[in-house]
């Protein structure tokens, strides 16, 4: 969150190919429980995924 905060939402959400109703969703989450409930939202990711998101970045 603090990341478009302080560099704009729009930017943000670009940078990370994120629609505005995740951001939303998430910023949410955390005002109600904090950084607990984020967390969940990164062990749902499939490792597939991610080893091809690091196959791209190199």
């Amino acid at each position: 969150m603090n990341e478009a905060d302080q560099f704009g939402t729009s930017q943000t959400l670009r940078k990370h190919n994120l629609s505005y109703t995740v951001l939303r969703r998430w910023r949410e989450s955390f005002n109600e429980v904090g950084v607990t409930n984020l967390q969940s939202y990164a062990r749902q990711r499939n490792p597939e995924v991610k080893a091809l998101e690091e196959q791209i970045r190199y």
